[in-house]
């Protein structure tokens, strides 16, 4: 991971072409999100919702042909992240890489 991560910015956008959309308005970055309901809890006015959400994108600077199994990113190593705010904070957020195809997904519990 050291060596993949020598020459890898993480200011700089994937430019995999999965990652894009375009239209006659032009091209745009997508993200695919998954949205995993765990739980609920009605309140007074209010509705407490247990979630994970999971960002996926494909960047192709961190395709490992040599690794097959999904493995969590360490701290050290950050990819690039899209940057997403929830209200609240997430209590755990989570960075999986699927080395054989470069999928990052995020996961915000």
């Amino acid at each position: 991971m050291s060596r993949k991560f020598k020459y890898y910015f993480n200011s700089v956008r994937p430019t995999a072409p999965e990652n894009f959309v375009s239209s006659v308005n032009g091209s745009f970055f997508k993200i695919a999100v998954e949205f995993h309901l765990v739980g609920t809890q009605v309140k007074t006015r209010s509705l407490l919702v247990d979630a994970v959400v999971v960002f996926h994108w494909i960047d192709d600077r961190l395709v490992l042909r040599e690794l097959f199994d999904d493995f969590e990113l360490p701290k050290e190593f950050e990819p690039w992240l899209p940057r997403v705010r929830t209200i609240p904070a997430p209590h755990t957020v989570t960075v999986v890489l699927s080395p054989a195809t470069g999928v990052v997904s995020l996961y915000h519990r």
